[in-house]
């Protein structure tokens, strides 16, 4: 039972940081495909 709970505390928590990294993946993408690189 505790396990179980465990690891689905983990599932949710991974979840979370998945999620947080595409949030971050997408504004990264964003703000770079809206201002180009002045310095190339």
């Amino acid at each position: 039972m505790y396990f179980s709970l465990l690891k689905q505390d983990l599932g949710n928590i991974i979840k979370q940081k998945i999620h947080q990294l595409q949030e971050l993946h997408n504004g990264v993408f964003f703000f770079f495909s809206t201002n180009p690189r002045q310095n190339d």
